[in-house]
């Protein structure tokens, strides 16, 4: 199974003003979808990403083709809760003991990456920024409401 793990800068920040948001937030479970979604954008870009058809191969450094389409649809959101999302592919129970083959390489084969450059598309896309953004706003709005 592939596991990446990855720090945002400024998330100590969010924890803090998370937890002096009081118990209505965790309560709301808002940032847990947030962090759910964000593992679902991270999916389905990872999916997009192993869409060229074998064969050929890919290249080293290109996502891997698909073959069986076993590895795309082991690709999935594994866990999400308030301020934390695991992304997994292959591992246990899905037939595809070779995800992290493909996305470090062996001393075989280069890698051919797909979860780390997924990573670093939705840090840079600002993803992130706008769900969180987006949920606490929803939060915000809701209490008004009340």
């Amino acid at each position: 199974m592939v596991s990446i793990t990855f720090e945002i800068d400024g998330l100590d920040e969010v924890r803090r003003r998370y937890n002096s948001l009081g118990e209505g937030v965790r309560e709301s479970h808002i940032l847990g979808r947030a962090f759910a979604e964000i593992g679902t954008v991270m999916v389905e870009d990872v999916i997009e990403t192993i869409s060229e058809a074998f064969p050929p191969a890919s290249e080293p450094g290109e996502p891997p083709h698909v073959r069986t389409g076993a590895l795309r649809r082991s690709v999935r959101v594994k866990e999400a809760s308030p301020l934390y999302v695991a992304v997994a592919a292959g591992g246990a129970g899905t037939l595809v003991p070779y995800a992290a083959a493909l996305e470090f390489g062996t001393s075989k084969m280069e890698p051919r990456p797909f979860m780390i450059p997924a990573v670093n598309r939705l840090l840079e896309g600002g993803d992130i920024e706008r769900i969180l953004t987006e949920a606490m706003d929803e939060y915000v709005a809701e209490g008004t409401e009340q």
